[in-house]
């Protein structure tokens, strides 16, 4: 349909959809589109388009989709106002973004990003909302240099990415802290003059607190940017106010809507697809790869004997077995039951840490692929481990020579969607 939008309104489109400049001037989150140029918003998105005079566009609406038109910008002042504030100061500078889930950071960045294209900056997006991540696939911190104007995060290329196979930071903050430094320590110097960092939204108690004060400390920001719909980041703002750090509050734009946990996870499986491709079994020997984020590897198999006495001190049918001075990793037939009251007294009689394993449990398991120089290859989902002959078989779209295998905490089909979470195959006690 064509769609004709008075000068300094804005419409805004709810995908599925497509639009296209047929006439006029139209900006995307502070990016200029020229005319006949199309975007697309995907399902679960919407994109705001504000006509800097009287435009029209070409819409076509896909199934759910819709458009409606307001009067003005949906830009918040404390968005221009923080901007500007950002742009001012000495080049390089790193701001990091906190809020909330749905709170507008990824648009807020977008918008940052652009603003500083108009004024020839060099910025790059690193992307660490692992459950909402745009920028590389869901469970990973993905980093880019932007070069054009953008609409949406999702169509820019990541130039690295480092995979941490959760969709939340709860419970393995320090390999996201970790992982985050070193994926800033990667920024070439003189690549760019403007870093944005835009985080997770959890933010409610304590150990949210902690985390995100851990994150700013190890990063150290030149700027803090908070976007709240009220008053939910000030515990975190004070914290890190009182070491010194600035933070620049602003407030979430009324256009931006709270996606329910079905519309997040679809937009979470449209960037599995996205990165699955079109996916092939391969098969992987154990002893020629490098396995991360499990217990499996870290022991040696266990003779007959040993599995006979774990067998009847269990009372379960053991399908195998590796042992370490520290740990025991044992695969139960799978047609056996576990709970976690069988772990808590398999480890106080064996005064190790337990991992019980049911056979074929590790099926849909989601792994990043990486090369011996731990570059992120792409995302494999486990088909089976034979334990027997020694082999993972991964359903991959990657054909070529795989050294690393990090194992995640996310199950889903071949079909890319997501099955739970299981903690199974991950190592206690460490970040």
């Amino acid at each position: 349909m064509r769609k004709t939008v008075q000068g300094g309104n804005t419409i805004i489109i709810s995908g599925p959809a497509s639009a296209t400049v047929l006439e006029g001037t139209v900006a995307v989150l502070g990016g200029n589109l020229i005319v006949e140029e199309k975007i697309v918003v995907r399902r679960g998105k919407s994109l705001p388009l504000e006509a800097g005079e009287t435009s029209v566009l070409d819409i076509v609406l896909g199934t759910d989709a819709n458009v409606y038109e307001v009067e003005g910008s949906t830009i918040p002042d404390s968005w221009r106002t923080v901007v500007g504030e950002v742009l001012s100061r000495p080049k390089p500078c790193t701001v990091m973004i906190l809020g909330d889930i749905d709170s507008g950071k990824t648009s807020f960045s977008t918008y940052l990003i652009n603003t500083s294209l108009k004024s020839q900056g060099k910025p790059a997006i690193v992307d660490a909302d692992l459950g909402q991540s745009d920028v590389g696939p869901p469970t990973s911190i993905g980093f880019s240099v932007i070069s054009e104007p953008i609409a949406d995060l999702f169509s820019v290329k990541p130039a690295a990415i480092i995979f941490i196979g959760r969709t939340s930071s709860k419970g393995i903050t320090q390999r996201v802290v970790s992982s985050l430094t070193s994926i800033i320590e990667q920024i070439p110097e003189g690549a760019v003059d403007l870093t944005v960092i835009n985080t997770d939204g959890w933010i409610g108690g304590d150990e949210a607190r902690t985390y995100k004060a851990e994150l700013i400390r190890k990063i150290a920001p030149n700027l803090v940017v908070g976007i709240q719909r009220n008053a939910e980041l000030e515990h975190i703002h004070h914290s890190v106010e009182e070491e010194g750090y600035h933070v620049l509050r602003a407030v979430t734009s009324s256009t931006v809507k709270r996606r329910d946990h079905n519309e997040r996870r679809e937009l979470r499986e449209q960037s599995y697809k996205k990165y699955l491709g079109k996916p092939t079994v391969r098969s992987l020997h154990l002893n020629w790869i490098a396995l991360e984020y499990t217990p499996l590897g870290l022991g040696t198999p266990v003779d007959l004997q040993r599995v006979k006495a774990l067998e009847k001190a269990l009372q379960r049918q053991i399908v195998y077995c590796e042992e370490s001075s520290r740990m025991l990793y044992i695969v139960v037939y799978y047609k056996e039951r576990i709970d976690e009251a069988t772990v808590v007294t398999a480890e106080s009689l064996f005064q190790k840490d337990v991992y019980l394993v049911r056979e074929g449990e590790e099926e849909g398991l989601l792994v990043g692929l990486l090369n011996n120089d731990r570059d992120f290859l792409g995302l494999g989902i486990i088909s089976k481990l034979d334990y027997n002959n020694q082999t993972l078989k991964i359903r991959t779209a990657y054909k070529d020579t795989v050294n690393i295998v990090q194992f995640g905490q996310i199950k889903i089909n071949e079909a890319g969607n997501e099955l739970g979470v299981t903690i199974a195959f991950s190592t206690k006690n460490r970040a």
